[in-house]
């Protein structure tokens, strides 16, 4: 077990979370803000898979919805576990959706309120666009039922709202995104009880320590350029260009953020795709890396990850990839059929590329 008392202790878990995020995974200065206040309520114990009961239960918890838009309190996120609690669900531990900035402190602020400890088998190694792909693969039992809680609403006009779905799992997830719409772009969630056995075998044990081996390489760097190449050097990544942004487009649509950012860079022309995540790269208008490959880009001055929705025009960047198999994919990635939507609001191939990929892992 590991025990986060400091911000500097949690600085590392974030930006390395920043670079497995890929663009998507929530903003580094929120994640910041929400591990001091969890910190200054309790210090947070991390368990190790190989430390606990098997047959002990998971929920996990994450935000769904935009990044460009919405709000989210510290207390959703505990009231979304209080919800599932109402319904009888004994939660021993709590476990991420995914890798991001913020991502990667999900369930730390819940900890520290409701005093149930963090297991280090986050549902996926990355971030992700949609919650099929958070879901370690539960849509393929046939008779799973998902139970999912999620709380939201912009306090600043004292609207707050709460839902409970359960259904199937792809069905209940469609919802919830639905409801991050209606009030306002974002939720906090907690869902899909399980136990820990079948999130070690299908998740991504051990991703919250590699995202602190991440973020203790671009710390220990200073940050900038050096930064993120040994922080990349830890995932067997690189930097693949420098440039300046020319072009954004986004687009809120269905509850993602959807668009393009184009770079004009010392290797040519530079595309990159993305729905929440960077999805693809393109250079000069050939393919160099597809999700789930992990896609970065990087402000030159500080070294820092960008979400997509803070890339603006005019920024001077770097641009980083590392190959889907050099970091821990959740078993939620592992089906072609969760890439299909993916596919089809791109409007370009997707599948084929996985496909190569997971013959890999």
């Amino acid at each position: 077990m590991k025990v986060i008392s400091s911000l500097e202790e949690a600085k590392k878990y974030i930006y390395g979370g920043a670079f497995l995020g890929g663009g998507g995974g929530g903003s580094i200065g929120r994640a910041l803000e929400t591990a001091e206040l969890a910190l200054k309520i309790s210090p947070i114990e991390i368990y190790d898979p190989g430390e606990i009961d098997l047959d002990s239960t998971v929920i996990t918890v994450s935000a769904v919805g935009v990044q460009s838009k919405g709000w989210l309190m510290p207390w959703h996120f505990a009231r979304a576990v209080e919800l599932l609690q109402s319904l009888g669900v004994d939660v021993d531990y709590l476990i991420s959706s995914e890798c991001g900035a913020f991502a990667v402190i999900n369930g730390w602020i819940q900890s520290a309120i409701l005093g149930i400890p963090v297991l280090d088998c986050p549902c996926d190694g990355r971030a992700h666009p949609t919650g099929v792909m958070g879901s370690m693969g539960l849509h393929k039992i046939k008779d799973y039922i998902s139970i999912q809680a999620a709380v939201g609403g912009d306090p600043r006009r004292n609207r707050a709202s709460e839902i409970i779905v359960t259904g199937k799992l792809d069905i209940a997830s469609r919802m919830i995104r639905m409801f991050s719409v209606e009030v306002g772009g974002v939720v906090a969630v907690a869902r899909n009880p399980i136990d820990a056995r079948y999130a070690v075998q299908n998740g991504a044990p051990r991703s919250l320590d590699l995202a602190s081996k991440i973020g203790s390489e671009f710390l220990s760097a200073g940050g900038g350029g050096a930064g993120v190449k040994a922080a990349l050097k830890v995932i067997d990544g690189e930097v693949v260009c420098t440039g300046t942004i020319r072009r954004v487009k986004l687009e809120s649509r269905g509850g993602f953020d959807v668009g393009s950012i184009n770079i004009e860079s010392n290797i040519g022309d530079v595309t990159i795709d993305f729905i929440n995540e960077y999805m693809t790269i393109e250079v000069n208008g050939e393919r160099i890396a597809t999700f789930p490959d992990l896609i970065n880009i990087f402000r030159v001055d500080s070294g820092l990850p960008l979400n997509s929705a803070e890339v603006r025009e005019g920024m001077k960047v770097m641009v980083g990839r590392a190959s889907a198999s050099n970091i821990i994919l959740g078993g939620g990635l592992k089906h072609l059929e969760v890439y299909e939507p993916i596919e089809r609001s791109l409007g370009k191939e997707v599948r084929k590329h996985v496909e190569q990929h997971l013959k890999k892992i």
